[in-house]
């Protein structure tokens, strides 16, 4: 896993803007963040990344299992 379970207790937030992710960089970023490494994460900058539909869908899954409270993906020049 990216991130271990409890190693950031206290981040609130995380920015990645401007990583190119791409999907699978995002579905081993959500995959992640699933596993709650970090309780306290409310907000995660994805914004101008290579995020495509799929990589979207995986990441509104793991907001809709409450791994993430809020996601900024503006400009991410997402394509399908």
């Amino acid at each position: 896993a990216v991130l271990r379970v409890a190693a950031c207790p206290s981040l609130s937030w995380l920015d990645l803007a401007g990583n190119y992710l791409y999907t699978e960089g995002v579905a081993i970023l959500s995959a992640a963040l699933l596993q709650r490494p970090c309780p306290a994460l409310a907000t995660l900058d994805l914004e101008d990344n290579a995020i495509t539909a799929e990589g979207a869908f995986l990441l509104a899954e793991a907001m809709g299992r409450g791994a993430l409270a809020g996601l900024t993906v503006s400009s991410s020049s997402s394509s399908s």
